[in-house]
């Protein structure tokens, strides 16, 4: 939580300072560039004044842990090898 503070500090600065493209790339890399934790933080606005002020006010309250699924199919036959595949590249 607190590394994850200190880095919504520094984004906010950064933001403040940016302009529109700058901004466009650092919301990219932050969606796709980065590794998932545990911990996550979501700010919002309709400009980079708002979306840095909304990243410096939220607060770090809880955690998303991925789910376990197990998908069971009863003995009926009506399986094939690959049938659940698709389901590999849908989770996330």
């Amino acid at each position: 939580e607190k590394t994850l503070s200190r880095l919504s500090q520094h984004v906010s600065k950064y933001i403040e300072r940016a302009d529109e493209l700058t901004l466009l790339d650092a919301s990219y890399t932050l969606i796709h560039g980065r590794e998932e934790f545990q911990k996550r933080l979501v700010a919002t606005g309709k400009n980079a004044t708002e979306i840095s002020l909304s990243l410096v006010a939220n607060k770090i309250e809880s955690s998303y842990a991925k789910p376990n699924i197990i998908f069971a199919f009863p003995g009926q036959g009506s399986q094939y090898p690959g049938m659940a595949s698709h389901f590999k590249k849908t989770l996330p």
